[in-house]
């Protein structure tokens, strides 16, 4: 995953989220624990971090600051499903 490959454990994990929420939802979350457990699990699994990593991203520094326009800058791209999701799609935020 180059998108992820410069960011550490917790900023690896913290950003994938942040894309996968967006890009389910058109939004981020708006605090940290609106994303549910089993979505932290299955995206920790999947960038090979532990789920308690999330716990160490910070909801208010410049990484996140950082993270957010670059995500919306991914999902304008292209990069990201940018296809209108219906509200019941929504309400999964997995995988």
């Amino acid at each position: 995953m180059p998108l992820l490959s410069n960011k550490s454990r917790h900023t690896r994990l913290g950003f994938a989220i942040l894309l996968r929420f967006f890009a389910g939802m058109g939004r981020f979350p708006r605090f940290k624990g609106e994303v549910p457990g089993a979505v932290v699990a299955h995206l920790a699994k999947q960038v090979g971090v532990p789920a308690d990593e999330y716990l160490r991203y910070d909801w208010r520094g410049r990484t996140i600051k950082y993270h957010r326009p670059e995500v919306g800058r991914l999902h304008r791209g292209g990069r990201v499903d940018a296809r209108r999701r219906s509200p019941a799609t929504r309400k999964n935020v997995g995988p």
